[in-house]
């Protein structure tokens, strides 16, 4: 049976608990404030402003992204975005090989989607991936900077890129 003072220190453990989690949605919530104040200040600030966020809307959803590089005239891969399994393996055996990456602004790995990796299809039922269909051959990215376009050769495809090449 406890005695009153172990009860007591039971809940001051649970108190100075909730006191540290309170504290930490608290400030999670005073950073993104001041997250979401900067990047509004800088999309009306005065002068260069180098990314604004409205500019890099389209950098948040690879699809969308997909699309206007399309309408700007460029080749686009068949690209599948799904979360059902059984749709990848009829588009892998259209298009033999596939690639996969995130659909969302998060950096992802992009990786080819070989019979081990088919192997974990399974699990993407809670999540879209995309799947466009392999190029083989060089991966150039291309930086616009004002007037200016400038293209880095990132290696072969696919696999792990360096975000900034050297």
């Amino acid at each position: 049976m406890q005695k009153p003072a172990d009860r007591y220190e039971i809940c001051v453990e649970c108190h100075q608990g909730l006191v540290e989690i309170a504290c930490s949605i608290i400030i999670e919530a005073a950073v993104g404030r001041t997250v979401e104040a900067l990047s509004n200040w800088t999309e009306i600030a005065p002068g260069c402003v180098m990314n604004r966020t409205a500019a890099s809307a389209s950098n948040r959803s690879k699809p969308y992204q997909s699309q206007l590089i399309r309408q700007a005239g460029f080749s686009v891969p068949d690209t599948l975005v799904t979360n059902d399994p059984d749709v990848v393996r009829d588009f892998r055996a259209r298009h033999g090989r596939l690639i996969y990456k995130s659909v969302s602004a998060v950096r992802s790995v992009v990786r080819e989607l070989d019979d081990e990796a088919a192997q974990r299809l399974l699990f993407i039922r809670g999540c879209p991936v995309q799947f466009p269909r392999y190029v083989p051959g060089t991966n150039v990215w291309v930086h616009v900077v004002a007037q200016n376009m400038f293209g880095t050769a990132t290696g072969v495809n696919p696999g792990p890129r360096p975000r900034y090449p050297p």
